[in-house]
C-alpha cells in the first residue's frame, strides 16, 4: 500500500506523524511541570504553615505562666503547644482534600 503512495504523500505523512508525536510529548511534559509546580507549592505553604506552628509552640511555651498563671492545665487539649500543632495539622489536612 506505501508503494503506490508519491514520495510527496509519505513525507507529509511522515511529517504529520512526527508533528503528532512531538506534540504529544510537549503536553506530557508541560502536564508533569506543572503539576509538580502545583506540588512545591503546596508544600511550601505547608513549609509556612509548619514554621507558624513552631512560632505559635516557641511563643507558647516560652510565656505559659503568663497564659496559665498557676492553674494546672488538666487536659492535654489545655496546653497551647498541643493546640497550636492540632491547628497546624487540620490546615494541612484542609488543604489537602483541597
Amino acid at each position: 500500500m506505501l508503494n503506490r503512495l508519491r514520495l510527496t504523500s509519505k513525507i507529509a505523512g511522515l511529517i504529520a506523524i512526527t508533528l503528532s508525536l512531538t506534540a504529544l510529548a510537549g503536553l506530557f511534559i508541560t502536564q508533569h511541570r506543572v503539576n509538580q509546580q502545583a506540588e512545591d507549592a503546596f508544600v511550601d505553604k505547608l513549609r509556612k504553615t509548619d514554621g507558624m506552628a513552631s512560632s505559635m509552640r516557641a511563643f507558647f511555651s516560652a510565656n505559659i505562666e503568663l497564659y496559665a498563671p498557676n492553674h494546672p492545665l488538666k487536659d492535654l487539649k489545655q496546653v497551647p503547644v498541643v493546640v497550636s500543632w492540632t491547628i497546624a495539622r487540620q490546615y494541612a489536612e484542609a488543604a489537602i482534600r483541597v
